[in-house]
């Protein structure tokens, strides 16, 4: 009986240290993947700053691309003469006159030129309807003068007229007038 008691004894313990043995390595081994995919997260996180940074720079490099072009901009806008009036055009919505007058001193003819009137409330958000013009071909040197619309609805305040210029779809000049501020 005490050797069958033995053999028990021996064989449970020989079972339990084989059972660690395969848990501790199984641990190690986890441990290590553990470690491994940690050195690969970082070195991820690395390249990813990295790649924030070279987006980062060329953001700027475009920023300062597009405001050297702003600054030599072919068109301008030379002149805003709100005129104001009260027309209604549907409901609660009216139309004051604009004339912008814009200059196109570059050496060629100009197409792709749009301009936007809108009002927009004391809190900086739109009031009425943005409204888009285009404008056609524009001569070397030459100054035109557009008549245009501005819209507004009589339930809010309109105490900003902003006119943006674009030239193939980039603002390249605006103007802001404020009434009554």
């Amino acid at each position: 009986m005490k050797r069958k008691a033995l053999a028990i004894t021996l064989t449970i313990v020989i079972a339990l240290s084989v059972a660690s043995w395969l848990v501790y390595t199984q641990i190690s081994k986890l441990q290590d993947q553990v470690s491994e995919l940690q050195a690969q997260n970082d070195d991820l996180q690395e390249q990813n700053g990295d790649l924030q940074d070279l987006i980062n720079n060329q953001i700027r490099e475009l920023q300062e691309q597009f405001n050297e072009s702003y600054k030599s901009s072919p068109v301008r806008i030379v002149a805003v003469n709100y005129l104001g009036g009260f027309n209604p055009v549907v409901g609660g919505t009216i139309a004051s006159d604009v004339h912008v007058t814009v200059l196109n001193n570059y050496t060629s003819a100009l197409s792709g030129v749009t301009l936007t009137t809108k009002f927009l409330d004391s809190a900086g958000n739109v009031t009425g309807l943005p409204f888009t013009y285009q404008v056609d071909e524009l001569q070397a040197g030459e100054s035109r003068e557009i008549e245009a619309w501005a819209y507004w609805t009589l339930d809010r305040s309109h105490t900003t007229l902003v006119v943006t210029l674009r030239l193939a779809g980039l603002v390249v000049d605006e103007s802001i007038q404020r009434f009554g501020v």
